[in-house]
């Protein structure tokens, strides 16, 4: 009896809890659930600049390497004893044009060229009755030609030769033959002398004064130091915008305000294997306030050649290598572009048409047929 209570009160907790849930389930079935709210619309915005073609004038920008315009390698051409001339020749010496650099003992050569003169003077003297005879309108010229040889100083151009019969007697009589020789000896005397070229310093110095040369033997070298040249190297891809003669700006420093003028006078039209570039030369002179010396590495500007029809943008504009953007009835729409030249913070591009609303700044996820705002 008691097992028969407990199972009859099982069953009627279970009816219960049954008879719950089913009511519970039926009143929540009548109420009325509150309206789903609609997710907020995302709203992409973008800016814009119209197309407007224009003529844009390129610049190229690259670094060079200061260089002496006219190094010179000092060799001996005779042999001798090498003397100190009007500068001491250290490294780091300045001269100035004109001066005596340094110099190779000529006394032997000078006293030869002296006797030959002498030798001239007697040959001259032999001739002057002769010609008094025969060719007396030349007498004149010839007479003053030989008081006007000096035997320390060069010779003198000879009178002017018009008759051919006074040519032939000349010439038999070895005028012209030693006169050409002792030019000949006159010559090869400046080469015991060397004279500077222009104003410089010396850079090397191979041979002291006092040691004895050789013809070839490596003196030294100077450079000049009141024109420069610079080295440039140019990207295969920007040497279509350098042009010959063009005048360029040289930026010594952070300074772009302190800058020099130059221009550039030769370039390669080979590429360096090395470098994989080609190789533009600027000369540039030198000035007190703004000194430039051999070795320095300076940035050049360069004006380039006129692009006609072009716009000139951000680099983060053009993605893809070849595509922008541009806003289309409140969509993105992608355009193909080609880009004419590579700047630091800018491409120069073409592809567009004129009025097109170019996408300046994007949402990250943009992709095409995106619907965008145009923010003013």
């Amino acid at each position: 009896m008691s097992l028969r209570r407990k199972l009859i009160a099982f069953l009627v907790v279970v009816l219960m809890v049954t008879g719950s849930i089913g009511l519970y389930s039926f009143l929540a079935a009548k109420k009325e659930l509150p309206p789903e709210k609609e997710a907020p619309e995302v709203v992409n915005y973008v800016k814009v600049r119209e197309v407007a073609f224009q003529n844009v004038e390129t610049e190229v920008e690259a670094y060079g390497r200061v260089g002496s315009s006219q190094p010179i390698d000092l060799l001996a051409e005779v042999g001798g004893r090498l003397i100190m001339g009007d500068v001491p020749l250290k490294e780091g010496q300045n001269f100035k044009k004109g001066q005596l650099l340094v110099r190779v003992n000529d006394v032997e050569t000078r006293l030869n060229l002296q006797a030959r003169k002498s030798s001239f003077l007697n040959l001259i003297a032999s001739i002057l009755p002769d010609l008094k005879v025969d060719y007396a309108s030349s007498f004149p010229a010839w007479q003053t030609y030989f008081a006007n040889i000096k035997t320390d100083s060069p010779l003198p151009e000879l009178p002017e030769i018009t008759d051919v019969k006074e040519k032939t007697f000349l010439a038999t009589k070895n005028i012209l033959s030693e006169f050409y020789s002792i030019r000949g000896l006159e010559e090869n005397l400046r080469k015991y002398h060397m004279i500077a070229p222009y104003n410089g310093s010396i850079s090397v110095v191979n041979i002291e004064p006092g040691t004895y040369v050789n013809p070839g033997s490596n003196i030294g070298r100077i450079l000049r130091t009141d024109a420069f040249e610079i080295k440039v190297p140019i990207e295969a891809k920007d040497i279509q915008f350098v042009e010959l003669g063009k005048r360029v700006k040289v930026i010594k420093g952070e300074d772009e305000s302190n800058s020099l003028t130059g221009r550039v006078i030769r370039m390669t039209d080979y590429i360096d294997p090395t470098t994989q570039t080609f190789h533009v030369y600027v000369s540039v002179e030198n000035n007190q306030k703004q000194a430039l010396y051999d070795g320095l590495y300076l940035k050049v500007v360069i004006p380039g050649k006129m692009v006609d029809n072009a716009i000139e943008v951000p680099r983060g504009v053009v993605r893809n290598k070849g595509e922008v953007f541009v806003y289309n009835n409140g969509q993105l729409g992608s355009r193909s572009v080609s880009v004419i030249k590579n700047n630091q913070n800018t491409y120069l591009i073409t592809g567009l048409k004129e009025g097109d609303s170019l996408v300046t700044e994007a949402p990250l996820n943009a992709f095409e047929k995106m619907k965008v705002e145009i923010i003013k």
